[in-house]
């Protein structure tokens, strides 16, 4: 997971969420089984940790968070 959460966010891929809300919403619900479910429950986890994400869930200072967010 932390590697997951490390490339998404390190890649910044353009219109991501929105782009997995429209395959999570759109998707055929009896191919969801296994593997498939897996990944897309992995995903949206790693999405909601960099959504939430704040400095004080990590072990730097305030300043180092803003200037690394505003890269």
């Amino acid at each position: 997971m932390p590697v997951l959460i490390f490339s998404v966010f390190d890649a910044n891929p353009e219109n991501f969420v929105s782009d997995f809300l429209f395959l999570k919403t759109f998707r055929n619900p009896y191919r969801l089984t296994g593997m498939v479910e897996y990944y897309i429950t992995t995903i949206e986890s790693a999405i909601d940790f960099i959504t939430n994400l704040k400095h004080t869930n990590l072990s730097i200072d305030e300043n180092t968070y803003k200037v690394s967010k505003m890269s």
